[in-house]
């Protein structure tokens, strides 16, 4: 039978879609080098979003337990519900055109288009149909090599419609024939064909699950158990997209119509679908299940009985910093002594002052809840059974009032109880604190902490000796006295410890966490090789929240070995420093501080500059040999595909010296990107290798380098239910 070409066009009409932030629209002009007759233009559009709900209301701390939003706190170990909400559609910009070539239909045939195909509805914005992997590439990989398949009695077109899972959308069409008039509001039926997967994953535990679109979007049961701020994250991934367009496929009941029966394809010159542009996140944060216990001693004072010398009432003054708490219980280790709660009605008997003991018909102070913020006055009975020691070591047990993270939570303090010998004069510090009692702060940054003694009347009386210390973290103090410190931590973020003030026996402790830094001050050069007697001016750039500032005044001085003279430029050293070589060799460090009077515990930052002088070996103004530089202290990285993270450098022999001039590099850029490739103090970094694959980050200090190797593991993936 003579074949003539034939054309038609699909043509879509929109229904109004109102903007949304998270749509990705995707042109497609899928032209498969055939004549002009042959191609398929539309516009893809995805929508990707899904709901957060706990299934226990009780481990939700803030926000509505059917709808989580970002920012709202759930407890540790609360089961969500993570429902996703895919929407992928096509013929959604309304200018929609498909052509394909199509049987004759003459006054001759058995059978002609005409007859039995009248004006159906025009379907916009259509939904796309997900395939399997395996489906979707049989299907493409045929496309890709042929315009059609043709007869719908042949088994392999019948079981390639079919793994389209039809029907196929219902358009109106123009059928356009090369030997007469277009006609038109034709039915015709057409649809977009896509495979890819929807990566559902918790950025902060790097624990996520890979979902085949095709086997839909079914809820997933997820556990959240760190603590912070949880970043939620769905993705669409691997998506590709191929067209298909039939003839009426209603007509295959006719034996004498199959050979009419066209499935067009449309797999070449097919659009990227722009991955991490299809992608929904939500940040909410996992807070302590059972609550946050932190109590803190404020003052202890004890007061013999006026009958027994060896019995005491204690009244002792406790801070409360966490949750609502209350205090069950107190005990000692100590054999020579037996301590436990006053009770007030023994109290009140001839054998202790009134004045030392709780007002008549109160509380000794256990048991009663204290909110946040709070002090209560605890009343402690305790007396020495032998021995002659003048101090015992004693516990508080404290648990948090259960709330809606469930059950309580418990924690102990320790404090000393001194015997006082000579009298509410008594100038020896029983205890100490430091305020303030916790801190983040950031790397580089400057932190004020003053430090504050009380003899064992709870009276505050001086601290004596400068004896500060750091534990966890590396840091320096830029002045230490029996009133206060200013410390700056050289660590990177993600690094915690404390800071200790000893005055004699007492001991007193402030804890620290590292973060990323709001005051930031470098030098201008970063270092400098000068002859001797030579000068060179450094200027000092800071910044406040990444923003330009001045400092309000700043100080400088010579640091890691190095000799000469400096001296600060500008009103009040501002704008940096002069610094002047010796007549000898000589190498270490500049250190400029810039200070801020913010009345906040964070009062600046710290900028550091190496200088050699006449020093001709090449090495840096750090030295050290070949081990002048070491990342992330020798230990190799663990990461997975996804992944951001941090890695810090330190430069000498011990690695306890701070580097300058640092050029990161990755020797494979495919496995990993540098997010901060100019920090002399570490850098950030994005894996974007495969599981598997093995790559390092390296550093170049002068002429010394260093690196650290990586491995991409695999992630741990949730359940699915």
């Amino acid at each position: 039978m003579k074949k003539i070409s034939l054309f038609f066009t699909i043509l879509l009409f929109f229904a109004t879609i109102p903007a949304h932030a998270d749509l990705a629209f995707v042109p497609a002009d899928m032209d498969n080098g055939y004549p002009e007759y042959v191609y398929f233009n539309t516009m893809f559009v995805f929508n990707n979003d899904f709901g957060l709900s706990a299934l226990d209301p009780d481990y939700v701390a803030s926000g509505d337990p059917d709808d989580l939003e970002g920012g709202d706190q759930i407890c540790s170990g609360a089961e969500l519900t993570l429902s996703p909400n895919i929407v992928s559609n096509w013929a959604f910009a309304g200018d929609v055109q498909i052509r394909s070539a199509y049987p004759e239909c003459t006054h001759l045939s058995t059978y002609c288009p005409l007859d039995v195909i009248h004006t159906g509805s025009t379907t916009s914005n259509a939904r796309i149909v997900w395939l399997s992997e395996d489906v979707f590439d049989a299907q493409a990989e045929y496309g890709r090599d042929h315009l059609f398949a043709t007869d719908y009695s042949i088994p392999s077109t019948v079981s390639r419609y079919l793994e389209l899972q039809p029907p196929l959308t219902q358009q109106r069409v123009t059928y356009v024939f090369t030997t007469r008039d277009p006609v038109f509001n034709m039915r015709g039926y057409a649809d977009i064909f896509c495979k890819g997967d929807l990566r559902i994953q918790d950025m902060r535990e790097g624990r996520g699950t890979v979902i085949d679109m095709a086997d839909g979007t079914d809820d997933l049961e997820i556990n959240l158990d760190l603590l912070g701020a949880h970043e939620i994250r769905t993705q669409l991934e691997n998506v590709e997209c191929f067209g298909a367009v039939v003839k009426d496929p209603v007509d295959n009941d006719n034996p004498e119509h199959y050979s009419f029966f066209y499935l067009y394809y449309y797999a070449q010159n097919t659009p990227d679908i722009p991955s991490p542009f299809v992608r929904e996140t939500t940040t909410i944060s996992v807070v302590e299940s059972a609550g946050d216990c932190n109590i803190g001693e404020m003052s202890i004072m004890p007061s013999p009985s006026l009958t027994d010398p060896e019995h005491y009432v204690v009244r002792m003054v406790v801070h409360n910093y966490g949750d609502p708490v209350i205090i069950t219980d107190v005990s000692t280790s100590d054999h020579n002594f037996v301590v436990g709660p006053m009770d007030p009605a023994l109290c009140h008997a001839p054998d202790f002052d009134p004045a030392d003991c709780p007002p008549p018909g109160g509380s000794n102070g256990f048991g009663v809840a204290i909110p946040r913020g709070r002090d209560v006055v605890l009343y402690l009975d305790a007396s020495r059974i032998r021995g002659s020691s003048r101090s015992f070591q004693i516990t508080l047990h404290a648990e948090t009032v259960s709330g809606a993270c469930g059950g309580p939570g418990e924690c102990d303090e320790d404090a000393r109880i001194t015997f006082f010998s000579s009298g509410p004069g008594d100038t020896v510090p029983a205890s100490c604190e430091i305020d303030p009692a916790s801190l983040d702060i950031g790397s580089y940054e400057i932190g004020e902490f003053e430090v504050t003694c009380y003899n064992t009347l709870g009276v505050e009386t001086p601290c004596t000796g400068s004896d500060w210390s750091i534990e966890g973290f590396s840091g320096e103090f830029l002045a230490a006295t029996s009133e206060y410190a200013h410390i700056y931590p050289r660590d990177s973020p993600g690094t915690s410890g404390l800071i200790r003030y000893t005055s004699g026996d007492v001991t007193c402790t402030s804890d620290i966490d590292v973060v990323s830094p709001d005051y930031v001050c470098e030098f201008d050069p970063r270092r400098a090789t000068l002859d001797h007697e030579e000068f060179v001016d450094f200027d000092l750039v800071c910044s406040v929240s990444g923003a330009r500032d001045t400092p309000d005044f700043a100080e400088y001085d010579l640091t890691r070995g190095l000799v000469g003279s400096t001296r600060g430029r500008g009103p009040r050293g501002i704008t940096g420093a002069t610094y002047t070589a010796p007549d000898r060799n000589t190498a270490g460090d500049l250190r400029g501080a810039g200070y801020w009077e913010t009345g906040e515990d964070i009062i600046g930052a710290v900028a550091i500059a190496g200088i050699v002088v006449n020093n001709d070996s090449g090495l840096p103004p750090d030295e050290g040999g070949s081990d002048i530089c070491e990342i992330n202290g020798g230990n190799p990285l663990d990461v997975y595909a996804g992944q951001y993270g941090w890695v810090s450098i330190h430069c000498g022999e011990d690695g306890d010296i701070a580097c300058s001039s640092v050029d990161w590099d990755t020797p494979d850029h495919e496995l990993a990107e540098l997010r901060d490739p100019s920090n002399d103090h570490g850098t950030g970094f994005y894996i974007t290798g495969e599981v598997g694959e093995e790559g390092e980050i390296s550093a170049s200090v002068g002429e010394e380098e260093c690196s650290i190797p990586f491995t991409i593991s695999s992630l741990d993936c949730w359940e699915v239910s």
